[in-house]
């Protein structure tokens, strides 16, 4: 058996690398599209944020943040047109308490409802629920003042 000596043509090299890198941008774009699918989310195309806005130009987005709990929006969208009603509702979680909100409106309601009138962000705090048993007692009580009569004029 004889040796040769082969040489390669620059051409060839340069159309099988160009195949190669090809080969592999396809194989990334399948295999992001699949793990999009099985993870649930939407793979974003080039320049649907600009159609989105352009079609959605009145609807708006309501973010809500709950740590130790969490939130049910009714209805529950991803966007919300201008004028629409919504109940958010804090859940907590074990051991907390619903405390109050922050963000864009500040209070205690519960549930929340709100007017849909620009983009939102609100925050659900919970506080850590304590039992009778868990309160701290005291034991030294001072007696209380006998109460005086009250005297209308005086």
């Amino acid at each position: 058996m004889m040796l040769t000596k082969k040489t390669v043509d620059p051409e060839k090299s340069w159309q099988i690398l160009i195949r190669v890198f090809v080969l592999f941008v396809f194989l990334c774009l399948i295999v992001s599209h699949v793990t999009a699918l099985l993870v649930g989310k939407k793979v974003a195309e080039p320049n649907e944020q600009i159609k989105s806005a352009a079609i959605n130009e009145n609807m708006y987005a309501v973010n809500v943040i709950a740590k130790n709990g969490t939130v049910s929006m009714e209805p529950a969208q991803d966007v919300y047109a201008n004028g629409t009603r919504i109940t958010i509702k804090p859940i907590a979680g074990n051991g907390y308490i619903f405390n109050s909100w922050s963000g864009d409106l500040m209070g205690r309601e519960n549930p929340l409802v709100i007017t849909v009138n620009g983009n939102m962000s609100l925050i659900a705090h919970f506080m850590e629920q304590i039992s009778a048993s868990e309160r701290p007692v005291n034991n030294t009580a001072t007696p209380h003042p006998e109460p005086k009569e009250m005297i209308a004029g005086i």
